[in-house]
C-alpha cells in the first residue's frame, strides 16, 4: 500500500491553473470555455465569428445555428491552424457542449478543444485480468515514440476522446479494436462503466486550458487474452503486478497525467488505498476537481 500524499501531489499537478491569464467565451449570457488572452487577441481577425471585449476580458459567440457556428469555427480553427495557434490537427469532430448529452452549440475540430477551454469528454479502460488467488493485474501500454502528445509515456490498454456523434459504449468499443486489438464482443462483454474523474489544466507553453472529464471503464478481461497493438498508437502492451502500478503512479512520471488520475480513481474504488489512511477524504474529492457538467 503506498502513501496518499504523492498521489495527492499527482492530482494537484493535474490541476494547477492561472484563470487570470484567460478570458471568458461567452454563448449569450452562459459562458462555455476560456481562452488564453494571447490568443484572444488573435481572434480579432475573425469577427465574423466571434465578438472580441479585451476591456470586458470576454469572447462572444456570434449569434446562429448550431451548423452556422461550425462552419464559422472550422474556418476560423483552420486559420488558426495555420498560424500555428491549434497544434496537432487530428481531423476529427468534438462537440461544444453545456453539459454532457445536451444539444451541441456547435462543432469544432478535436486539437482546437482546449484552445477555447471546451469541456472535452474521453473513456479511459482499466484492463484488468483477475488472477487464481482472486487479485488483479493491470495491463498497461507502451504510447508510441511518434506520438503528437507524450510520447513513449505508459498509458491505459484504452483510451481515446469521445468525439460527436457516438455513444460512449459506442466508443469503448471502437477504440478497443482500433487500439487494442479486442474484439466487440469480448469489449461489450468485459467493459463496465466505473464513474467518472474530471480536472482543471492550464498547458502555459501551448496557451491552453484542458478542462476534461474522463468516463471510466473497468475492463476485466480473459487470463488468456493478449491485447495487440493495431492503430500505430501504442508500441507495446505489459501486464503489470498492481504494486508495480501503484508505486509508479505514486513516484514516478512514467504514466501520461490524466492516465493516472483514472489509475488513482481505480485505487480508490477497489481498495488499495483505505479510508483509514490519512488525506483520504481530500484525495476522493479532487479526482472530480472540475464540474462534471
Amino acid at each position: 500500500m503506498v502513501a496518499l500524499e504523492p498521489l495527492a501531489e499527482k492530482v494537484r499537478a493535474l490541476n494547477r491553473f492561472d484563470m487570470g491569464n484567460f478570458v471568458a467565451l461567452m454563448d449569450g449570457e452562459r459562458s462555455l470555455g476560456a481562452v488564453h488572452e494571447d490568443v484572444a487577441r488573435e481572434l480579432l481577425a475573425y469577427p465574423e465569428a466571434v465578438a472580441v471585449d479585451l476591456g470586458r476580458r470576454e469572447v462572444r459567440l456570434r449569434p446562429g445555428s448550431a451548423e452556422e457556428r461550425t462552419e464559422r469555427f472550422a474556418a476560423m480553427a483552420a486559420g488558426m491552424h495555420e498560424a500555428g495557434l491549434v497544434p496537432g490537427w487530428r481531423d476529427e469532430l468534438f462537440a461544444a457542449q453545456r453539459g454532457f448529452g445536451t444539444e451541441p452549440v456547435f462543432l469544432i475540430e478535436r486539437a482546437a478543444v482546449p484552445v477555447f477551454g471546451l469541456r472535452g469528454y474521453g473513456v479511459h479502460c482499466n484492463g484488468l485480468v483477475r488472477q487464481p488467488d482472486g487479485s488483479h493485474k493491470l495491463w498497461v501500454a507502451r504510447r508510441a515514440k511518434d506520438k503528437a502528445t507524450y510520447p513513449g509515456k505508459l498509458d491505459h490498454i484504452v483510451a481515446g476522446g469521445q468525439p460527436a456523434g457516438i455513444g460512449l459504449m459506442e466508443n469503448v468499443i471502437k477504440e478497443c479494436g482500433e487500439e487494442a486489438g479486442i474484439p466487440p464482443e469480448l469489449a461489450r462483454q468485459c467493459a463496465r462503466p466505473a464513474g467518472m474523474v474530471s480536472y482543471r489544466m492550464e498547458l502555459p507553453d501551448k496557451k491552453q486550458l484542458k478542462r476534461d472529464v474522463l468516463f471510466c471503464y473497468d475492463l476485466e478481461l480473459p487470463e488468456d487474452f493478449v491485447p495487440t497493438a493495431v492503430d500505430g498508437e501504442v508500441e507495446s502492451f505489459e501486464l503489470w503486478d498492481m504494486d508495480d502500478v501503484m508505486h509508479a503512479v505514486a513516484h514516478t512520471d512514467d504514466f501520461k497525467p490524466n492516465v493516472g488520475l483514472v489509475l488513482i480513481d481505480m485505487f480508490v474504488r477497489r481498495g488499495y488505498v483505505t479510508p483509514d489512511q490519512p488525506g483520504y477524504i481530500a484525495l476522493v474529492k479532487s479526482l472530480r476537481a472540475l464540474d462534471c457538467a
